[in-house]
């Protein structure tokens, strides 16, 4: 069975849409993150509303995104949970092809008129991960942060800075004020 034939319930008929508004709810789990090759999200529980809304002929999807996710954390590699509470939306419209350049706006084939949101959904999950992510002071795996320590070079940066201050006169003057 195909990855996407896994993501088929995230599938969404605007052609088929019968009044100019409808709403949809996702509920995301291990499994859906599972099926994201090379995420780097580890799993989590993730609920989704979506609404969308149909405007002469352009179609917003405003995606409303909480819950939580695990990551790795950047200094010791243990998963640690990242919150979620991310809302954006997403404009389609019907056109010859297919066109997804990245911009705001997603153009889909007018005869098919369907959209498979899982991918946006994971990539709006993914922007509301800060780009740096640790766990706070103190919570880090004890074992890798003093394996870590070990192998730091600020420490002798440090000293010879120190050595540098103490050298020049000036520094002592100015420590006085």
């Amino acid at each position: 069975m195909c990855v996407l034939d896994k993501l088929d319930k995230y599938i969404i008929d605007l052609k088929g849409l019968s009044e100019h508004s409808a709403a949809f709810a996702f509920d995301l789990d291990n499994s859906f993150f599972n099926l994201i090759e090379g995420s780097e999200i580890r799993n989590g529980e993730v609920h989704v509303d979506l609404s969308i809304l149909e405007e002469f002929g352009t179609f917003k999807l405003i995606f409303t995104i909480v819950g939580f996710v695990y990551v790795p954390c950047d200094l010791c590699l243990d998963d640690m949970q990242q919150s979620i509470n991310y809302s954006d939306v997403l404009k389609v419209k019907f056109g010859d092809k297919i066109v997804d350049d990245g911009s705001d706006t997603v153009i889909i084939n007018e005869y098919q008129g369907v959209i498979n949101v899982s991918w946006y959904i994971y990539e709006f999950i993914m922007l509301s991960i800060p780009l740096k992510h640790s766990h706070p002071i103190g919570l880090c795996n004890p074992f890798m942060v003093e394996e870590l320590n070990k192998h730091l070079c600020i420490k002798k940066e440090k000293k010879s800075s120190v050595a540098n201050e103490d050298s020049d006169p000036r520094w002592n003057k100015l420590k006085e004020l």
